[in-house]
């Protein structure tokens, strides 16, 4: 009977963190196979794809040479709109969405581990694409 308990906690434990994940990108062809990847992902949901921070151009490329439908990824830039951990929260929490993507450069840890939470209590998956400079 314990291990058939352990065997569930670590079932519910894997599905809560398939709900949260961060993706290192290291330059814009890396980003633009990962937005591919998300967009076929979710392709036979009916729901949004929330795109924070997106690159234009780079969705561009995806609608034309890829031929990935993006008619379902809303856009929100952040350098027009102040984007609030509480706003994805909520976003989150409602689940109109499939997922929420974040191009982010620089989370903190405390931020990360709240949207990881958040995610978890959500039909929504939420996807950090973080930014990694190449060192040399």
């Amino acid at each position: 009977m314990n291990a058939y308990i352990n065997n569930s906690v670590d079932v519910n434990y894997q599905q809560q963190l398939a709900k949260f994940n961060i993706r290192s990108i290291i330059d814009e062809q890396q980003y633009i196979s990962e937005i591919a990847a998300i967009c076929q992902q979710f392709e036979t949901d009916k729901r949004w794809i929330l795109m924070l921070n997106p690159n234009e151009k780079s969705l561009e490329q995806l609608a034309c040479y890829q031929h990935i439908n993006t008619t379902r990824i809303l856009k929100v830039n952040g350098s027009k709109h102040r984007i609030s951990r509480l706003a994805i929260e909520k976003a989150l929490s409602i689940g109109n969405c499939a997922a929420i993507v974040i191009y982010a450069e620089d989370m903190s840890s405390d931020d990360l581990a709240d949207l990881q939470y958040h995610a978890s209590k959500s039909s929504t998956q939420c996807i950090i694409l973080e930014h990694r400079r190449n060192l040399h």
